[in-house]
């Protein structure tokens, strides 16, 4: 009764005590994310198999796309991009590159500094023309190393795996093409080679089956000495990636049981082909590698746009040089046909005639190995062997793009080779070759619609990589 009558004679006091005052101004909106970038109004093509959608909007914090939703409502950023409609792509995966390799090294003086600055360059070319991911197929150990380095410190260039270095047998030709390569003569040395060969970043083996282009002139791994190959590079993880480009190489790469030809036929032989079929790899056609010998004949091809953009002033002065292209065409075949005249072959290197047919055998093998149901794979080669000029990186990524386009591939066959198809082959499928919430932001924003005509590859306005957006131009600046 006391507590009671206690708690009434409180409640006056209770009632005297100010409430809070009501506030109308409303609450401070959250800040965005720091570094956020929201890109509005697209045409969202997330992946090879997805229809396009229109107005679509795509939030990227940290480097990682954070949401795609229908429209930008609700959605806040630092930065905000209206692409007008524009067409965004996943980042092309280029899945045969060289990016330590330079053309034209072999005849000029590079200091070691000069030499870096230009891979540096290769990097961002590769970038600037869409490619945010690559293979690398065979880059010297201490050059991989530096170049993992230069990324690692947040330099441009694209997210790079690697293939170890190819063992080869003595005078193959690995030593051929790259003089100094190291050499493995017996199965014991093979073995220890490869054991030796996994590290960070290192997805494969490659291996040359090469004999010659014009007549046999080198020596193909074979016997026990490819045995030991392929029992130790399965023992330490590291499929087989090999590169072969006639019918009978081709036939001898498959009985390694590689996961990807690195090249497709160079000739329309039926025997290959229904190897290839029947063995069930991926191929990585490299049809470029032939079409950009035409750069070395055709002064009106180096007027290209893309190409202008990414092509370094060495190789620019180099292809309008008749003695430049001349002493290339020499030490092409020195190499090649070493005892055929220099003079000889290097008059068929010149002939438009040979190259036509050269390009035609190859797109008509590719097209056949398509036709059954071969999985295609887009890999530029470039730059190639350092005594050429004509494989440009970067663009020579959106070129094959378009000869496999030539070759019948629909055009959403081809942004899956890009895409989609490399990631499986490459065993990247949770990172790339798509977009998606909580992948990482590598894609590529084109002017037209490339489900349309495949030419769209050439029409980048921007391309983001790793949640960096940037213009070609932007991506070139050193």
């Amino acid at each position: 009764m006391t507590a009671l009558l206690l708690s009434l004679l409180a409640l006056p006091a209770l009632a005297e005590e100010p409430l809070p005052e009501e506030t109308t101004e409303e609450s401070e909106p959250p800040a965005p994310p720091p570094g956020s970038v929201l890109l509005t109004n697209a045409r969202l093509i997330a992946d090879a198999d997805s229809d396009p959608v229109d107005g679509a909007a795509l939030l990227v914090v940290d480097g990682r796309i954070a949401a795609l939703a229908d429209s930008a409502d609700g959605l806040l950023a630092e930065r905000v991009v209206d692409l007008e409609g524009a067409t965004v792509i996943p980042g092309l995966i280029d899945s045969h590159v060289h990016t330590t390799l330079l053309q034209g090294a072999p005849f000029r003086d590079d200091t070691e500094a000069e030499r870096q600055d230009l891979i540096h360059q290769q990097l961002r070319s590769y970038v600037a023309c869409g490619v945010t991911t690559a293979l690398d197929a065979a880059a010297m150990p201490e050059d991989r190393v530096h170049v993992q380095g230069w990324l690692a410190e947040g330099n441009v260039g694209p997210t790079l795996y690697w293939l170890a270095y190819p063992p080869s047998p003595p005078g193959s030709y690995i030593q051929a093409v790259l003089p100094g390569s190291p050499v493995q003569e017996t199965p014991e040395e093979v073995r220890a080679y490869v054991q030796a060969q996994p590290a960070p970043g290192v997805i494969g083996v490659k291996i040359a089956m090469e004999e010659g282009m014009l007549r046999r002139i080198w020596p193909m791994p074979s016997g026990e000495w490819a045995d030991a190959l392929v029992q130790e590079s399965a023992a330490v993880g590291l499929p087989i990636f090999a590169h072969a480009m006639g019918p009978e190489e081709t036939i001898a790469a498959l009985a390694l049981q590689p996961r990807a030809l690195m090249h497709g036929l160079f000739v329309n032989d039926t025997e290959a082909i229904e190897a290839v079929v029947a063995s069930g790899v991926w191929v990585v056609p490299t049809l470029v590698i032939s079409d950009n010998n035409f750069l070395a004949l055709d002064p009106s091809r180096l007027e290209d746009p893309l190409l202008q953009a990414v092509i370094t002033p060495h190789e620019l002065a180099a292809l309008s040089d008749p003695e430049a292209l001349d002493q290339s065409f020499r030490a092409v075949g020195a190499m090649v046909s070493p005892r055929l005249p220099p003079g000889l072959v290097a008059r068929i290197s010149r002939s438009e005639r040979y190259y036509d047919k050269v390009l035609e055998d190859r797109l008509a093998a590719t097209r056949r190995l398509h036709e059954a149901g071969v999985p295609l794979v887009m890999g530029s080669d470039a730059p190639a062997w350092p005594i050429m000029y004509s494989q440009i990186p970067g663009y020579s990524s959106v070129r094959e793009l378009e000869l496999l386009g030539r070759v019948g591939l629909s055009p959403a066959e081809v942004l899956a080779s890009a895409t989609t198809v490399p990631a499986e082959m490459l065993g990247i499928e949770d990172s790339a070759g798509r977009i998606a919430e909580g992948r990482p932001a590598d894609l590529v924003v084109l002017g037209d619609d490339p489900l349309e005509d495949v030419s769209a590859y050439r029409e980048i306005r921007y391309v983001m990589h790793q949640g960096e957006l940037r213009t070609p131009e932007g991506w070139l600046e050193d």
